[in-house]
């Protein structure tokens, strides 16, 4: 049963993930004429850049790379997020509405080796679905591509040891929609 629910969540995910690729084709931050997008978004504390791959993975970075052997890695390292929250902000017309969803609650992990995996409960398999990297040299956006969608493009709102929370921005004809998912440490 928790793998069905699990299943289902990894296909809910890359559902929003398709449609998202499906009706955008411009990530160009310009489609809320000229406001700041993300200021409805929440925020949090963005650890240096230095940190940011250790807060995220909960491996040392330069370790991470020369040993992405998983024998070499050591397990209890690996940093488990819970989705807390996630929402959509959208604007059209000079219109402006939003919507908050409590999260599915299910566990994700930023692998050091570039995948993401998520799983049900902490006890679960961890499932690969999609893989992952730092889009910028800064580290401020991840980019998320699943077999099944292009890549998307999140910008960190928070990066910290209690939470991380990005968001994906879409502006086409007229529209412009921002996706954001918080989540909260899991382990």
């Amino acid at each position: 049963m928790k793998t069905f629910k699990l299943l289902k969540n990894i296909g809910l995910i890359l559902f929003l993930g398709l449609v998202t690729t499906a009706c955008s084709s411009s990530d160009d931050n310009k489609g809320g004429k000229g406001s700041n997008l993300l200021e409805n978004v929440p925020k949090g504390e963005i650890v240096p850049e230095a940190q940011r791959f250790i807060t995220l993975t909960g491996y040392d970075e330069n370790v991470a790379v020369k040993s992405n052997s998983a024998t070499v890695l050591n397990a209890d390292s690996q940093k488990w997020w819970r989705m807390e929250k996630s929402g959509v902000i959208y604007w059209y017309e000079g219109k402006y509405e939003t919507d908050v969803e409590d999260g599915d609650f299910t566990y994700y992990a930023f692998y050091p080796n570039g995948k993401l995996y998520a799983r049900y409960t902490l006890e679960d398999t961890p499932i690969e679905y999609a893989s992952w990297r730092w889009i910028d040299s800064s580290k401020s956006k991840i980019g998320v591509k699943t077999s099944f969608t292009e890549e998307l493009v999140y910008e960190i709102t928070e990066l910290n040891s209690f939470g991380v929370t990005y968001a994906h921005i879409i502006s086409e004809m007229g529209y412009t929609t921002v996706l954001w998912e918080q989540y909260k440490l899991g382990n």
